[in-house]
Parts: C-alpha cells; sequence; structure tokens
C-alpha cells in the first residue's frame, strides 16, 4: 500500500513540475517574441526616418551632387534597415532570401548609378566649381 501511494505522490508531482515547466518555458518563448518585435519595429522606424530625411534632402539642397548623395544613402541604408526587419518579423525561409536579394540588389546598383550620374555631371557641368566649395590646405 506504500508503495502505491509513494507512486500516486510521485506521478502527481512530475506532472506538476512538467506543467510548471512548460508554462515558464511558454512565457520565456513569449517573452522573446517581444523582443524580437521591438527590435524589428526600432529597425522599421529608423529606415523609415532615414528614408523620410532622403526626401527632405532632395527638396532641401541646391547642388546635385548633395541631393545625390542624400538619395543614395536614405535608398541603400533605409531601404536595408525596412527589409532587416521585415526579415526578422518573419520565419518563412523563401521570403527572407528574396528579401536579402533586393536588399543585394540596392546595395549593388545605387552607388554605381550615383558614381555614374556624379560623373555626368561633372563632365557636363563647366561651373561645377562655382557651385561647389573647394577647401585647400
Amino acid at each position: 500500500m506504500r508503495c502505491l501511494a509513494f507512486w500516486q505522490w510521485w506521478c502527481c508531482a512530475r506532472c506538476s513540475w512538467a506543467s510548471r515547466w512548460k508554462r515558464r518555458r511558454g512565457r520565456r518563448r513569449k517573452m522573446g517574441e517581444w523582443i524580437l518585435f521591438a527590435v524589428s519595429v526600432l529597425l522599421l522606424v529608423c529606415g523609415l526616418f532615414l528614408m523620410l530625411s532622403a526626401v527632405i534632402g532632395q527638396y532641401r539642397f541646391q547642388y546635385v551632387l548633395n541631393r545625390m548623395h542624400a538619395a543614395s544613402m536614405g535608398d541603400s541604408l533605409g531601404l536595408g534597415l525596412v527589409l532587416l526587419s521585415l526579415c526578422l518579423s518573419t520565419s518563412d525561409g523563401w521570403l527572407i532570401a528574396k528579401y536579402l536579394l533586393v536588399v543585394l540588389f540596392v546595395w549593388l546598383t545605387s552607388p554605381t548609378a550615383g558614381h555614374l550620374i556624379a560623373r555626368l555631371e561633372i563632365a557636363t557641368d563647366s561651373q561645377y566649381q562655382q557651385e561647389m566649395e573647394m577647401i585647400e590646405k
């Protein structure tokens, strides 16, 4: 009889311990999801802020090279942060691969296009030295 009572106590204690462990593990998982969500939102807000400041820079700057710098920074870094935020918020592997391909494409083409536009501006504008401030030492 004592053996049966001990066995019942042991099974009950083990089940209650396992259920407590599962509840704690569930809380930890939820806390990790909240941290991941917070990091994702932070990256998204930073990326959108960079893109908004690039748009403001397009209207504020007068010289084409300054405008181009604002556009390329907002384009590559802002879009990179937004897509990194989307990568953190999803669990689909193919979707993450597509996002990373978009980031790679933008990071390869944006500096190349900016460099070609800058060379074209320097080649066609004969008075570019008057528009730029040259600091010589």
